[in-house]
């Protein structure tokens, strides 16, 4: 069809046609669509999020050992080990932040739709259910900030007693240096005294 043809019948239209789209709520059209965006973004994120603590109850029903035990532990030797084990932890905390950044862009577009006149209730649910998340991410937040702080009072308390020991060596390694140049030197005086001649 050409433009021609096209004008032609938007000529055609009835005015109150025209005028009932002249009315479109741009405003709440952009809402849906970044609402839209946000829960595309975060399928992803919860399936990330959802993974590490599904892990991370596996391993510690395996183990025998409560979550924040075993989040006691893993925190303390990234800290003590590092490599692989910083790597892993590190990338499991990156997702769990990651969840709670999405977390609130969904409450925050959940408030922002909740206006319009639209079949909403999933992304309302969504949001309910968002709530009781925040509130769990908080706790684990908080077992994480003291994971990290006890792991790094043991590693550092670790170090500070291979420090004192590696110092108590050296002195007993001086001592014992020492006291054998003195047993020689006392060796050597009588040698040079000609006693045993």
């Amino acid at each position: 069809m050409s433009a021609q043809a096209t004008m032609q019948q938007l000529r055609q239209l009835a005015p109150s046609t025209i005028a009932q789209m002249s009315g479109v709520p741009i405003d709440q059209v952009q809402k849906l669509a970044n609402a839209y965006t946000v829960m595309s973004r975060s399928v992803g994120v919860y399936k990330d999020a959802s993974d590490v603590l599904r892990k991370a109850a596996d391993d510690s029903q395996r183990l025998g050992i409560t979550p924040s035990e075993l989040l006691r532990y893993k925190a303390d030797a990234a800290y003590k080990h590092g490599g692989v084990y910083k790597q892993t932890y590190e990338q499991e905390q990156a997702k769990l932040a990651a969840l709670e950044a999405v977390s609130k862009d969904v409450q925050q577009q959940a408030e922002q739709v909740k206006s319009i006149d639209a079949n909403v209730k999933g992304i309302q649910f969504l949001a309910g259910q968002n709530v009781k998340m925040q509130a769990s991410l908080v706790q684990l937040n908080d077992s994480i900030q003291t994971a990290n702080a006890n792991a790094a009072m043991e590693s550092e308390k670790a170090k500070n007693e291979a420090g004192d020991r590696a110092k108590r060596a050296a002195e007993a390694d001086e001592q014992y240096r020492a006291s054998l140049k003195k047993s020689n030197d006392a060796r050597n005086a009588i040698d040079t005294s000609g006693m045993f001649k």
